[in-house]
């Protein structure tokens, strides 16, 4: 799911960051540009560039709005993948093993689907300071 979901923005794993699970990538090169007003134009000119680029600001900010919205969504699908995974084997009738999941430093979470239309999940919690 987060191979499809994510696919324009993923990097093959052998071009990941060091340390890093996943390592996401933007290409902004692709974003239309704007023109310059030059002084030699005509004020008609001008204004035609004006008004197109306004236009392409325009169409560039809902761009930006999209991935923005679409990689914060990203660590939600990414923690998320486990439950769901393990609720498609309940949906399916599997049993799979526990899956831990580190969650925060000393804390973590597994899930465990049970095969009979049931999923656990297992919270570990640190109430230290």
């Amino acid at each position: 799911m987060l191979e499809e979901e994510y696919a324009q923005f993923s990097v093959p794993r052998d071009q990941w960051l060091p340390d890093w699970d996943v390592t996401l990538s933007v290409n902004t090169s692709a974003f239309p540009k704007t023109a310059k007003v030059k002084k030699n134009m005509t004020d008609e000119e001008q204004d035609a560039i004006r008004t197109s680029n306004e236009a392409i600001r325009a169409e560039r900010q809902t761009t930006v709005d999209e991935i923005s919205t679409k990689i914060a969504k990203f660590k939600r699908d990414f923690i998320g993948a486990p439950v769901r995974r393990a609720l498609l084997d309940v949906k399916a009738g599997k049993t799979t093993t526990p899956c831990e999941i580190p969650y925060r430093k000393d804390e973590k979470y597994w899930i465990v689907s049970g095969g009979a239309g049931s999923a656990s999940f297992y919270i570990s919690f640190n109430f230290g300071n």
